[in-house]
């Protein structure tokens, strides 16, 4: 199975532990920072290649419907 997809089988179960914060997780499948402010967390990570960044809901979030949007650079 190519490593994206084994990442995405991962995702649920590595963000679960962390509620409330952003997770980047590695290629490899190991978190590798946390932070409640997405922004500390990216300059944390930016010299990174490959790195899946995700925001993990507490509970009482997930009671409700969220839109991200995502900007890349070219």
């Amino acid at each position: 199975m190519e490593k994206t997809a084994l990442l995405i089988k991962k995702y649920d179960r590595l963000i679960s532990k962390h509620p409330g914060k952003w997770v980047a997780i590695s290629d490899e499948g190991k978190v590798i920072a946390t932070s409640e402010d997405i922004h500390k967390l990216t300059q944390r990570i930016k010299q990174l290649n490959d790195v899946l960044v995700a925001y993990s809901p507490t509970p009482s979030e997930k009671k409700i419907g969220y839109l991200l949007q995502t900007r890349t650079t070219t």
